[in-house]
């Protein structure tokens, strides 16, 4: 999720050529806290209209900058998904900022955390959720874990069946602080040496491959399963109205399950 992007523009007139799906697949075609107690408002709406097709977002950081408060309504975004943490410390400086222009903009929201392998999982789920709860706006799409290349401290050793014993912990003091089931952001050449534990494909996956294919690779730990949201590029044309970035398949309330 570390990358350089110059501005978005997706436009209906674009998205309206989609070939919307006949059938919800919602998974792509391949086939203990001790966080402080805070009141927060919970987004998910109620209802959303269940009409299956390919839904587009982006992922922002303030390494993006104020790119997110150039989306207008022309543009065809549907979610959008924002850094909130990383390791055991660091809040993403635009955080804040960048919660309050993804409501403003009425699209659905979601949060990521930066995973560091090499710090204490317990401290970063409970970091993550109490800055998602000081924030008081819980994310709709479930909390998300970006583990990847960058999440590996420059020449240290990859111990993966340490990786994996951590991660899942991870994910299992998130899911108790926040009551839902986490989903995993990898890309494929991480998830398949990395993430081969098949137990992680209890998670939905955000996938990013960057093949330009009709259909990306997915690693073997989810490849009966299948993605639930592809992230298709790492960089954006400036001048573009045509080139996407995350693609979601299926129905808006199930991006939300």
């Amino acid at each position: 999720m570390k990358k350089q992007t110059d501005k978005i523009l997706f436009r209906a007139a674009v998205l309206a050529s989609v070939t919307i799906m006949t059938a919800c697949s919602g998974n792509g075609a391949d086939n203990s806290g001790n966080g402080k107690d805070t009141t927060v408002s919970v987004q998910v709406p109620s209802t959303y209209t269940e009409t299956p097709g390919n839904y587009y977002g982006i992922d922002i950081s303030s390494y993006q900058g104020d790119e997110v408060a150039e989306i207008g309504p022309e543009d065809s975004l549907t979610f959008i998904i924002c850094k909130a943490t990383e390791g055991i410390n660091v809040v993403d400086p635009d955080f804040d900022k960048n919660i309050q222009t993804i409501q403003s903009k009425k699209v659905i929201y979601g949060a990521y955390h930066f995973y560091h392998t090499d710090q204490d999982p317990v401290q970063q789920a409970n970091h993550f959720w109490n800055t998602i709860k000081t924030s008081n706006v819980i994310p709709e799409i479930a909390p998300i874990v970006d583990i990847e290349d960058g999440s590996v401290p420059q020449g240290a050793p990859r111990n993966n069946t340490q990786i994996q014993q951590n991660l899942k912990t991870f994910l299992n003091t998130l899911e108790q602080l926040s009551g839902r089931h986490p989903m995993i952001y990898t890309g494929y050449d991480f998830g398949s040496a990395s993430l081969t534990d098949p137990t992680f494909a209890a998670y939905e996956l955000w996938l990013a491959e960057y093949s330009g294919t009709q259909q990306p690779q997915v690693p073997a730990t989810w490849k009966a399963k299948g993605y639930k949201i592809w992230q298709k590029r790492d960089n954006y044309n400036i001048n573009s109205t045509q080139n996407d970035f995350d693609q979601y398949r299926g129905t808006k309330s199930g991006l939300t399950k």
